[in-house]
């Protein structure tokens, strides 16, 4: 019998439990890290960024808070079609691709930051933060424009097969799965990008807590 409580179809499924918990235990990693002494600067501050953001995404993980906030707003306060609900989320992962954009600049501009992106650790960090950072927008735009493949199903079966009610056939079968598990793509996609994001975090920290510098082999080859 099917699980039509966890399925992938919808919000309540099971995947975001696993999200929620990599999203719990990045914050706690970054928490930790934050109140070490011992870390850059540079690297404390980022602990405390990333402990605050992760936080709020565990939270919004396990209590779709942006879903429910988007049930109380205007749903005609729309923005390139984006629902209120949406806007939030879409617009952390903008945020995120304008992050990779300025620090690659920066690089290029400032000699400091270019000097500290040719260490072997900042570059893993920013490959897996450009990873997850791409990988959320991906999840968050089929989020949003996901409507449109529902939509696209139901005037298939109406014009194409003749029949609004029809469900049978091989072509409305593809047609009807490529719709319906567009949320489990979605889904998918977030919890590759919380994943993206704790190698991130691992990479960053790890080597530092083992009380070196991780800079060391630069010099070695």
């Amino acid at each position: 019998m099917a699980d039509t409580t966890n399925a992938l179809s919808g919000e309540e499924n099971w995947i975001r439990n696993f999200t929620a918990g990599v999203l719990v235990l990045l914050g706690g990693v970054a928490a930790y890290s934050a109140t070490q002494k011992r870390y850059s600067w540079i690297d404390r501050a980022l602990g405390v960024f990333f402990a605050l953001l992760f936080t709020a995404a565990a939270a919004d993980e396990m209590f779709t808070l942006h879903e429910q906030a988007g049930h109380v707003a205007d749903k005609s306060q729309s923005i390139f079609a984006v629902n209120p609900q949406d806007l939030v989320t879409l617009s952390v992962g903008l945020f995120g691709i304008a992050v990779i954009v300025m620090v690659t600049l920066a690089s290029k501009l400032l000699p400091w930051v270019g000097k500290m992106l040719a260490m072997a650790r900042y570059q893993k960090v920013f490959g897996f933060f450009s990873l997850a950072v791409f990988s959320f927008l991906s999840a968050m735009l089929l989020d949003t424009y996901d409507r449109y493949l529902r939509a696209f199903a139901v005037e298939f079966r109406a014009d194409v097969l003749g029949d609004p009610e029809a469900v049978g056939g091989p072509v409305w079968v593809v047609v009807r799965s490529v719709a319906n598990s567009s949320n489990g793509l979605k889904e998918a996609l977030e919890y590759f990008a919380a994943v993206s994001f704790l190698m991130m975090v691992g990479t960053l920290f790890s080597v530092r807590w083992m009380g070196c510098d991780g800079d060391e082999d630069e010099s070695s080859g």
